[in-house]
């Protein structure tokens, strides 16, 4: 922690040495990638353990699938909205929503996929982004993309943190 005056007031900046550990929820996804169909799917099927800040008012879940080739977006699909129950933090809430993107299978290994997750409160009209995932390579999740593509034709499932 390092602390410094700016402005008459007392600032203090934390330095973090790794990653984020405060987690959002998770989203249970299903990997697969086709090298002779050159297509690869991506399959949102549940989401758990979120936390409700206010009881009264309506939330929804909204996920964005955005797909980046050597940093450069060349598709983006957003799910349709779930809505977050009171006791989403025991239950799961099932989406089964699939996401499909042709890719070549020589470009597969440049391709980085982030998935947003914003919180809509129905009543005050307000969108917030909580937390997100990057799948792909050098990132936090490389070893289930590497195995996605070396396995090709198989289904890999796993819970994926949304750390904000």
């Amino acid at each position: 922690m390092h602390s410094f005056q700016w402005c008459g007031l007392q600032v203090q900046r934390y330095f973090y040495l790794g990653f984020p550990k405060i987690s959002y929820g998770e989203v249970y996804l299903a990997l697969s990638y086709l090298p002779t169909a050159e297509r690869l799917t991506i399959s949102a099927l549940k989401l758990r353990w979120f936390f409700k800040v206010d009881k009264t008012e309506r939330t929804d879940a909204l996920l964005t699938f955005t797909f980046f080739h050597d940093g450069r977006r060349f598709y983006q699909q957003k799910l349709d909205p779930v809505q977050i129950l009171d006791d989403v933090k025991d239950k799961e809430c099932e989406m089964k929503t699939i996401v499909t993107s042709s890719v070549p299978k020589d470009d597969i290994r440049n391709i980085n996929l982030h998935i947003g997750f914003n919180i809509y409160l129905s009543i005050s009209k307000e969108s917030i982004n909580c937390g997100s995932i990057v799948l792909g390579e050098k990132t936090r999740f490389e070893v289930d993309w590497t195995r996605m593509i070396d396995q090709p034709r198989q289904v890999h499932n796993a819970w994926y943190p949304l750390y904000g």
